[in-house]
């Protein structure tokens, strides 16, 4: 987690095999923090990461059967002021990240 500071979690999800929690916290990144997806095995205890790299991402939401997830990506202005966010999906099992194009909007 981020060296010096409290530790940040958030956007926990239940998972649906009843065995694990799926959720979000901050690390070191290159600019600050990284928010990156994070597994947690309820009967060891062990932590597995899933993705890295993330910058400020948030709303970390997993699909009912459990095998994706969806999350934001924010993107900051020149003040370090989150702007604008893209959809990415995550898949559970493989890790791959992907962005999901939002289109039709207005």
């Amino acid at each position: 987690m981020f060296p010096g500071h409290e530790d940040i979690y958030n956007f926990p999800n239940y998972m649906p095999d009843g065995k694990s929690i799926l959720f979000m916290a901050a690390n070191e990144g290159k600019n600050g923090y990284d928010y990156d997806v994070y597994r947690l095995d309820l009967g060891t205890g062990a932590i597995e990461r899933l993705t890295k790299g993330n910058s400020y991402a948030t709303d970390l939401r997993v699909f009912a059967d459990g095998k994706a997830g969806v999350f934001l990506k924010w993107r900051s202005d020149s003040h370090a002021t989150p702007v604008t966010s893209e959809l990415y999906l995550l898949d559970v099992q493989s890790h791959n990240v992907t962005p999901l194009k939002v289109s039709g909007l207005e």
